[in-house]
């Protein structure tokens, strides 16, 4: 037992944090009340220090988050499951109270959001998305997968060269069994893909004035070569 020099009341020594092997002066309460009323007085000086420790140390920091990150990707994910299971409820009505308070601010967040480039992309993966599950087609799309054919063409129509109103095609199309895949979709102009419909790919592009047969191979190699690159 051990009384503290704080409070004066006698406790455990586990209620002592030791140092060098000894227990300290004063007790645990009374030391987090000590930090607690320090902080409180020094907030802006303390958040002012930790601000120029993480400008000098940034790239060491970020560094040590993305290995912690990946080191312990499949726990967090697994730890956040059975948590939003166990507080399914509890979530619910958190986010249902947020709503209601800033409902403004959250339409006004997402009408914006909607209208950034990446809104409107995610917006139309999910349209994709809900067709393939639609049609029952095996396989999935990724935004980078998405970059990556946008990349490859040149932000063009794989078919014409235009760079008008890009938009995702499956090359063969998912009512003719087609995969919602990298190695079924290119970037086509709304022209295109509207005329294509669910026409034979080759046999529908042979019929174009703008028919090329480069640009037919380069289609075949680009999706040849997402067949063959494992994801």
């Amino acid at each position: 037992m051990k009384v503290c020099g704080t409070c004066g009341v006698e406790k455990s020594l586990s209620e002592f944090y030791f140092r060098n092997g000894k227990p300290r002066s004063y007790c645990k309460q009374c030391s987090k009340k000590s930090s607690k009323a320090y902080h409180s007085k020094n907030r802006e000086k303390i958040l002012e220090k930790k601000k120029d420790y993480y400008e000098e140390h940034k790239n060491e920091i970020l560094e040590k988050m993305r290995i912690h990150y990946q080191e312990n990707s499949d726990k967090k994910k697994e730890y956040q499951r059975e948590y939003n299971i166990k507080n399914a409820e509890k979530l619910r009505t958190k986010k249902k109270e947020r709503y209601i308070k800033n409902r403004e601010a959250i339409l006004s967040a997402n009408r914006h959001y909607r209208n950034t480039e990446h809104g409107r992309q995610i917006r139309s993966l999910c349209h994709h998305r809900r067709r393939a599950r639609l049609k029952q087609a095996e396989g999935s799309f990724s935004l980078p997968e998405w970059r990556e054919a946008l990349a490859f063409f040149e932000s063009k129509c794989a078919y014409c060269g235009s760079s008008d109103a890009i938009q995702k095609d499956h090359f063969i199309p998912l009512s003719k069994n087609g995969n919602h895949s990298a190695d079924n979709i290119v970037p086509a102009c709304q022209r295109c893909n509207s005329s294509k419909q669910d026409s034979n790919p080759e046999e529908w592009y042979e019929r174009q004035e703008f028919y090329s047969y480069d640009n037919l191979e380069k289609i075949k190699q680009f999706l040849k070569k997402n067949t063959l690159t494992p994801r």
